[in-house]
């Protein structure tokens, strides 16, 4: 079960990671475009902030995402990584 549990943790901080950077971009984004006059809050301001708030999602999770994926796919031998 161990094998079962090691990637929690990482999940889990990727996951608060993600979710961080999403609601905190976002709005901000939105507000950003809104701001320079040439949106409206219509469907292109919302596409806009979504790749915006993705685009900084990814970047502040990649980092979080590569160490999760490496202790996962790590071999434990006699006990130890």
């Amino acid at each position: 079960t161990t094998h079962f549990w090691r990637g929690c943790g990482p999940t889990v901080t990727r996951a608060i990671v993600v979710n961080a950077a999403q609601l905190a971009t976002y709005s901000q984004a939105k507000q950003g475009l809104l701001s320079t006059g040439y949106f409206k809050d219509d469907l292109l301001c919302h596409f806009g902030a979504s790749m915006i708030s993705g685009l900084a999602t990814t970047l502040a999770s990649m980092p979080v995402d590569i160490a999760k994926t490496r202790i996962q796919n790590m071999k434990i031998i006699d006990g130890k990584p």
